[in-house]
C-alpha cells in the first residue's frame, strides 16, 4: 500500500472529508503501521463520517493507542 505524501496531508487537513475508499486505505495502513496514532485516528473519524456501525468499537482501540 502506497499513499502519496500530499494525499496523507490532505486527509490531516480535512479529516471530515474521509470517504469509505479511504477508510479501507486507512485500514489497510493500519495493516502495515499498528502503532501509529494518526492512522488510527483518521480511521475512526472516517469511520463517523460514512457512520459505519463498528465506530464504538473502533474508537475504544483508538484511545488505547493514542
Amino acid at each position: 500500500m502506497v499513499i502519496s505524501k500530499d494525499t496523507y496531508s490532505k486527509w490531516l487537513d480535512h479529516p471530515y472529508m474521509l470517504d469509505k475508499v479511504e477508510v479501507d486505505a486507512l485500514n489497510e495502513l493500519i495493516g502495515v503501521f499498528p502503532f501509529c496514532q494518526t492512522n488510527h485516528i483518521l480511521y475512526s473519524i472516517g469511520l463517523q463520517n460514512i457512520e459505519s456501525l463498528n465506530f464504538n468499537q473502533t474508537l475504544k482501540k483508538t484511545a488505547a493507542y493514542a
